[in-house]
């Protein structure tokens, strides 16, 4: 997403291996998204994934 917004205000093409080292030089940082389903069941999955310290594999 920062990349998009980068070739669109900038109109320059950035390598992605790059992106942390550059965020860094400018005193930023970056965080990865989280999957966040719509289905009703993964709440009772989630609870389970937080009752195990995150072991669980579906």
């Amino acid at each position: 997403m920062i990349l998009e917004v980068i070739m669109k205000e900038f109109k320059v093409i950035f390598n992605p291996g790059y992106l942390c080292e550059m965020l860094k030089k400018t005193g930023l940082s970056y965080q990865r998204a989280e999957f966040v389903s719509d289905r009703p069941d993964d709440v009772k999955h989630q609870k389970k994934k937080e009752r195990t310290g995150g072991g669980y594999m579906a």
